[in-house]
């Protein structure tokens, strides 16, 4: 890219050189042999060369070389001594007869963008220094290549060759949220995160950098930051409320994307987790329901336990320990723990069978004689009892 500049340059050189060389003269109608013999009466070959006096600009006898890389919109000018070397101190050269410059922009490859421009005259100060204005307040990112050439009457030619760059600005941030820490943001479903982003302008003495656009993206849903107090703090609180995190937590990645004009674009990484809720600080909900439910269900199985035990025991089994029970108590034995006696169960079977025949297959048996005899026994237990 460089080379390219060089050649280019040159190539300018090169084209004021030949039209200094073919300026126009006016022969006045002389003819070209009056002219050999003008020449011949006037200049004495034997006498020393004239030469044009040296000159340096801005120190330089030789092409003076400029390379400049400036911030955009940033104003910036470039100034030039052109001075005559012979004299003690140094003279600036004044009322020149050349004072200009000219430019052209460069593709990022290196190649002429566009053409050359025209000759630009050069502001001349009250000591004869020379400010050349490109203007580089109002030019696009982008490099540049400036020609400048200087030239008076009986004095060396100077030029000068400028590389100039026009570079986007740049900036810094401070990011703070709640919980934030290493750019992971950690809180409870149905907590809100706050996210405050400071952006400072680094080419501006540190000033916040007002007027960006902040965008935070999460689950491709775009959320902007906004400076409401126009401080260069931009500010979103993310709600939680409808993300659904009962049986497990959300790890959602983000990205907070800055963008402003003329300045470096950049991107900030973040990851926002959202939590289960919490019946109390640090035990999620959930896990508190789990631990309850396996209790109930340990218990309810140690109930199905007993009572599908219970059911395998026979009847008589349990009046036994009933009955068993009842004794220890000194209790009175009640009459369903007892079995009917062999006369009881055949009363029960075949009585209403002797009732159609008119008789009394209890009394015949004896039972009721029997069951009286029960009944005086039991009244004098509770009796003696008291």
């Amino acid at each position: 890219m460089r080379n390219t500049k060089y050649s280019a340059a040159l190539l300018m050189i090169l084209t004021f050189s030949l039209v200094l060389a073919f300026l126009p003269i006016n022969f006045n109608g002389i003819e070209i042999g009056d002219i050999n013999e003008e020449i011949n009466e006037v200049v004495d070959f034997n006498s020393p060369t004239l030469s044009s006096i040296p000159t340096s600009l801005n120190g330089d006898t030789s092409l003076h070389h400029i390379s400049k890389t400036i911030l955009v919109n940033e104003e910036y000018n470039f100034t030039f001594e052109y001075k005559d070397i012979l004299t003690e101190p140094h003279e600036n050269l004044g009322d020149l007869n050349i004072s200009y410059y000219q430019w052209y922009k460069l593709y990022p490859n290196g190649t002429i963008q566009g053409e050359i421009s025209d000759t630009i005259d050069l502001i001349e100060t009250v000591n004869a220094t020379h400010n050349l204005d490109f203007d580089t307040e109002s030019r696009d990112v982008g490099s540049y290549v400036i020609l400048v050439t200087f030239s008076k009457d009986n004095y060396e030619v100077c030029n000068a060759l400028i590389d100039l760059t026009i570079v986007t600005r740049t900036f810094n941030y401070l990011l703070d949220a709640t919980n934030l820490a290493q750019n992971q943001i950690n809180i409870i479903q149905g907590q809100d995160a706050r996210i405050e982003l400071q952006l400072i302008d680094e080419s501006n003495n540190d000033d916040p950098l007002l007027d960006a656009t902040v965008i935070l993206e999460v689950d491709l849903k775009e959320y902007p930051l906004i400076d409401d107090d126009n401080d260069g703090v931009y500010t979103y609180t993310f709600k939680t409320v409808d993300i659904d995190t009962f049986f497990a937590i959300q790890i959602m990645p983000g990205e907070i994307t800055i963008i402003k004009e003329d300045f470096v674009s950049q991107s900030i990484s973040i990851t926002i987790i959202v939590g289960m809720p919490e019946i109390f600080p640090g035990f999620p909900i959930f896990y508190f329901l789990m631990m309850v439910g396996a209790i109930i269900a340990v218990v309810g199985s140690l109930i199905a336990y007993r009572l599908i035990q219970q059911a395998r025991i026979p009847n008589f089994v349990k009046k036994v320990r009933e009955m068993n029970k009842n004794i220890k108590g000194r209790k009175s034995i009640s009459d369903s723990l007892l079995y009917p006696s062999k006369e009881e169960y055949i009363v029960k079977k075949l009585g209403d069978k002797w009732e159609m025949l008119g008789l009394s297959l209890e009394e015949i048996l004896g039972i009721d004689a029997k069951k009286k005899k029960k009944l005086t026994e039991t009244k004098e237990f509770k009796g003696g009892a008291k």
